[in-house]
């Protein structure tokens, strides 16, 4: 048995066999430090939130609360990290230093009007900083020739990315499709997509011309065909302008993600006291 199979076992018998009742000394968390402590370290993070949830809310409840939030993220419970955060005052989570973790988790789920109004001066701290310019990343506020030098190259990378498809214009490209099937995608540099959509176009479209031409508009032929030309045609329209919509919001979040892992500080860093 592993050393982390270990310490999960213990943590399994220590929630099981210590009753609830068993904590009811714990009347403040300050008191309790030591012990938190001691989980947060061992990373017994279910058993750690076992015990911050036996803590009764009273004159350290945004404190508990806090705890519990950043408990709550590192074992990936965000709506629940986020709801604690949310019940917190925010100048309660600037003075025990969990802003990066809350900021973090807005920024990651697209929080971000509320992280924008939490931004209105500028903060003191260079971490708090990046958040500011990730924002103003997300918003497309920086122009591809003026990024900030601090970023990583992925992150450059993938801004322009999302910086140019953000400039592609849906009517133009649904216009495109209009005139050529495909060309549309090409537009948004889809090539593949493009391509088989304009040689499926054109299959169909020339199959159902020679059915014309041969058999004539009644011929079952020329219904079977041209029905089959005229949905692909449609479809061609549609997924055109819905293609470009999903390219915008998979580059947007893609960005996210760069951002995240490679610029913004570390959500998972604890740095409180417990």
């Amino acid at each position: 048995m592993n050393h982390t199979c270990i310490k999960r076992f213990y943590g399994f018998i220590f929630c099981i066999l210590i009753p609830t009742n068993g904590f009811s000394q714990f009347d403040s968390i300050r008191k309790e430090g030591t012990f938190l402590q001691h989980l947060r370290i061992q990373k017994l993070y279910n058993e750690r939130l076992f015990v911050l949830n036996q803590f009764p809310e009273g004159n350290d409840t945004d404190l508990l609360l806090i705890e519990k939030a950043w408990t709550y993220t590192i074992l990936a419970r965000y709506d629940s990290a986020l709801s604690g955060y949310r019940r917190a005052s925010v100048d309660s989570i600037r003075f025990y230093g969990f802003t990066a973790n809350y900021y973090s988790l807005l920024f990651r789920f697209s929080k971000f009007k509320r992280l924008d109004s939490l931004m209105t001066n500028p903060p003191d701290d260079e971490s708090l900083m990046k958040f500011r310019t990730a924002v103003d990343l997300v918003n497309l506020t920086y122009d591809i020739r003026s990024l900030p030098q601090q970023l990583p190259e992925r992150v450059k990378s993938q801004y322009e990315k999302y910086w140019r498809i953000e400039k592609k214009s849906g009517a133009l490209a649904t216009f495109y499709s209009l005139v050529i099937p495909g060309s549309g995608k090409l537009y948004y540099h889809q090539k593949h997509q493009a391509l088989n959509m304009f040689l499926a176009n054109l299959a169909l479209g020339l199959q159902a011309y020679e059915s014309y031409n041969k058999a004539g508009p009644q011929s079952a032929r020329f219904i079977i065909f041209g029905g089959l030309f005229s949905v692909f045609y449609i479809s061609n329209l549609y997924g055109t302008a819905v293609g470009l919509k999903k390219a915008k919001r998979d580059n947007k979040k893609q960005l996210q993600y760069e951002l995240v892992n490679g610029f913004l500080p570390d959500a998972g860093m604890y740095p409180g006291r417990y």
